[in-house]
């Protein structure tokens, strides 16, 4: 309990003053979301990490939040927590750009934050895809055309790494 009670009290002191550093900030942010599930435990989480340069133009990053997210993944309920956690650091106002992955309820929400924030340029750049993502989908895709030669090849090391004398 006093680790607990430690813990939060830092979380909080150090949430104070990236509240005091982001009003005083003459730039905007970049945002990057995930929201991922657990299957094991049956329940997801949002985590939104924040870049930014800071007046004496450093480079610098700041994990937001890591939030449970169980509501369901719809466009309103992803813009409602982003807007949420966004409010409490005084960011509304400060963002740039947005990188999401390309879920179709995250590029919806984009829509609603837009209208929210109010960004600059219109929103003309606040949705940045995830490359990454992008990347993961094409390589996945590639893989299914691969399928025929991979499950020979998986039934094989799966029979090497099971024999008796392999696992002696």
């Amino acid at each position: 309990n006093t680790l607990k009670r430690t813990i939060h009290k830092l979380v909080a002191t150090q949430k104070k003053e990236l509240i005091k550093e982001y009003a005083s900030l003459d730039n905007k942010v970049s945002l990057c979301s995930y929201i991922w599930s657990d299957h094991w435990q049956s329940c997801s989480y949002m985590g939104i990490t924040c870049h930014w340069i800071d007046n004496a133009w450093n480079i610098q990053k700041c994990l937001l939040s890591y939030r449970c997210f169980n509501d369901p993944h719809t466009a309103q309920n992803i813009s409602h927590l982003m807007f949420i956690i966004l409010e409490e650091y005084g960011l509304t106002s400060k963002i740039f750009s947005i990188s999401f992955d390309n879920v179709s309820a995250n590029t919806c929400s984009i829509d609603e934050l837009i209208r929210l924030c109010q960004p600059s340029i219109g929103g003309k750049f606040f949705h940045i895809r995830c490359t990454c993502h992008i990347f993961n989908l094409c390589v996945q895709d590639d893989l299914k055309s691969l399928e025929l030669y991979n499950k020979p090849i998986r039934s094989a090391i799966h029979y090497l790494w099971t024999h008796p004398q392999v696992l002696k």
